[in-house]
């Protein structure tokens, strides 16, 4: 009956030395496994602000896009209404011109 109780005490005794080495190692698959997903929490983190940052950036760019297109538009009809309106100071100035060369050259009786 003792050598029963021996075997009895033995295997608790190895039990429980495998329980402690079983919790060590729990606790660091535990430890392992808070650590992951803290970064698992943190990586998804960056991805939502990083896909936030994107779509509003190609939001930025079509407004862009639209306002170059709004601008050009824009310089272009300044640029033509200006040379218009050179053009015409030009030949305004081209026949006061001719009109003030016409009447100096002695032709109006008065030289």
């Amino acid at each position: 009956m003792q050598s029963v109780q021996d075997s009895i005490e033995s295997a608790a005794e190895n039990g429980r030395k495998l329980e402690k080495r079983l919790a060590l190692h729990l606790g660091g698959y535990q430890q392992r496994a808070k650590m992951l997903r803290q970064k698992i929490s943190e990586a998804s983190d960056a991805l939502n602000k990083a896909t936030y940052s994107l779509d509003s950036f190609r939001t930025l760019q079509i407004s862009e896009e639209a306002a170059i297109a709004r601008r050009l538009d824009g310089l272009r009809s300044e640029v033509e209404f200006i040379s218009r309106r050179e053009r015409e100071a030009q030949d305004l100035y081209k026949a006061r011109k001719e009109e003030l060369m016409s009447l100096s050259d002695g032709r109006n009786g008065y030289h």
